[in-house]
C-alpha cells in the first residue's frame, strides 16, 4: 500500500491547508477578528441549498437559520439552487441594493460555489460579506474558521465582524486512471 501525500500520488495539489496554517486562520478569524470595525447585518440574502433543504437534517437546519435571523431582527431573502453550479449564478447575478450580506447554506462545495460567484462580479455590481452557514457534510472551511454551527455565525454577525479573506481560482490539471 502506497504511503506517501496525496501530493506526492495525485501530482495534483491538497487545497486544505496544513494544520498549523488553520490554527493561524482561526487566530484571525470571525471569531476573533483583525479589524475593530462593526458592519451593521439585517438583511441577508440566503442561497438555500434546493434538494437538502426540503427534507431531514436540511429542513432542521434552513428552519433553525430562520428562527435565529427573526430572533435577531434580520431579514432574510431566500433563494434556491436548482441545480450544480447555480449558487455560483445566483450570487453573481444578485442585487444588492439594499442587501447587507449574503449567507451561503450548505458545505464545502455550495460554499466554493458561492465563492466563485462573488469573484465574478463585475465589482461596479457591489461587493457584500459572504457568510458560510455550516450546513454540509464536512463543512471544512467554515469549521477551520471556528464557525462550526449556525449560533456561531449568528453570533458573528451580532458582532458585526467581518475578515477579509485571499482567494485564488485554480485550475485542477486532468486525472486520468489507468
Amino acid at each position: 500500500m502506497y504511503s506517501g501525500s496525496f501530493d506526492t500520488l495525485t501530482g495534483v495539489p491538497a487545497l486544505r491547508p496544513c494544520e498549523d496554517e488553520r490554527k493561524k486562520a482561526r487566530t484571525r478569524c470571525l471569531s476573533k477578528p483583525a479589524s475593530t470595525e462593526k458592519l451593521s447585518i439585517k438583511t441577508i440574502i440566503l442561497v438555500i441549498h434546493g434538494k437538502k433543504c426540503n427534507e431531514g437534517k436540511g429542513k432542521r437546519e434552513l428552519s433553525e437559520i430562520r428562527d435565529m435571523a427573526k430572533a435577531r431582527g434580520v431579514e432574510l431573502l431566500e433563494v434556491s439552487t436548482e441545480r450544480e453550479g447555480h449558487c455560483e449564478e445566483l450570487v453573481r447575478d444578485a442585487n444588492f441594493h439594499g442587501i447587507d450580506a449574503v449567507g451561503i447554506m450548505g458545505g464545502d462545495g455550495t460554499l466554493r460555489e458561492g465563492v466563485c460567484g462573488m469573484i465574478a462580479r463585475d465589482m461596479r455590481a457591489g461587493q457584500v460579506p459572504l457568510f458560510a452557514f455550516p450546513c454540509g457534510t464536512g463543512n471544512n472551511f467554515a469549521r477551520d474558521l471556528g464557525q462550526q454551527t449556525v449560533a456561531d455565525v449568528f453570533a458573528a454577525i451580532a458582532r458585526g465582524c467581518v475578515q477579509t479573506a485571499s482567494t485564488t481560482l485554480k485550475e485542477s490539471p486532468t486525472l486520468s486512471t489507468v
